[in-house]
């Protein structure tokens, strides 16, 4: 039995610290996977106002910035120019961010 191992990185800075809950909220995106637009729902409380959804692909590549600026709803985002894989989304707001999340594109 042989076990391979790959240590990967990822390029640019790490944001200050994560959002605490009920701060930012950022949910699970759908459809997932997908082959169209995808949809990712999202609630923030009044002080964070005008954050990013930011799109990286999976080599650490930052693919798309989106703004946010309602205090709840939901974000269309295009994924027709997208090669198919994954990709990992997350919301910054003022040095903050929250959690990442996944979603595949087909």
């Amino acid at each position: 039995f042989i076990a391979e191992t790959n240590i990967y990185s990822l390029p640019g800075e790490a944001a200050s610290s994560v959002t605490e809950s009920g701060e930012i909220e950022l949910m699970n995106a759908y459809p997932n996977p997908t082959n169209t637009d995808i949809q990712i729902p999202y609630r923030m409380n009044s002080a964070n106002r005008n954050a990013t959804l930011i799109l990286v692909n999976i080599n650490g590549q930052e693919v798309m910035r989106l703004p946010v600026e309602n205090k709840s709803g939901q974000l269309l985002v295009p994924t027709g120019n997208l090669p198919a894989g994954q990709y990992i989304y997350y919301l910054q707001n003022n040095g903050y961010k929250t959690a990442a999340k996944k979603f595949v594109v087909r």
